[in-house]
């Protein structure tokens, strides 16, 4: 087997254990179906941004805490590289929406919720971050 045909049977590995985290999680947290992407808006406010510069306007954007299918027992790199690898694409569609960065450092802000024993993480958006 060529170094090619390894990385592909890797990433399709790789694949698959994500799906068995993420239906185990939604099996834990009672989510149905099972193929749910996994991720729970727990609570959703809105806030209005004042710029730096007092030429730009004051926007609004939505702010929500959203419980992932990453369980506890993953360190915050190795979420950060769900995350990176295609956990942000999943998030926005499924809630539907475009993340807003929170500062030029970060996008998301990260939260261990040992009472639940998932990840959570913060995010803003301009649209209300709960699919109809």
């Amino acid at each position: 087997m060529d170094l090619q045909q390894e990385i592909e049977q890797l990433r399709r590995e790789n694949e698959g254990l994500k799906r068995i985290m993420r239906e185990r999680a939604n099996k834990d947290r009672e989510i149905r179906p099972k193929d749910q992407p996994g991720f729970v808006v727990l609570r959703a406010s809105q806030e209005l941004s004042f710029p730096p510069n007092a030429r730009q306007f004051k926007k609004l954007y939505w702010r929500a805490i959203v419980q992932c299918p990453y369980p506890a027992e993953l360190t915050y790199t190795e979420v950060a590289a769900i995350w990176a690898n295609g956990g942000k694409d999943q998030l926005e569609a499924a809630l539907d929406v475009k993340l807003v960065p929170w500062d030029a450092k970060a996008e998301v802000l990260w939260d261990l919720d040992t009472s639940s024993a998932y990840w959570n993480v913060k995010i803003r958006s301009e649209e209300y971050p709960v699919k109809d």
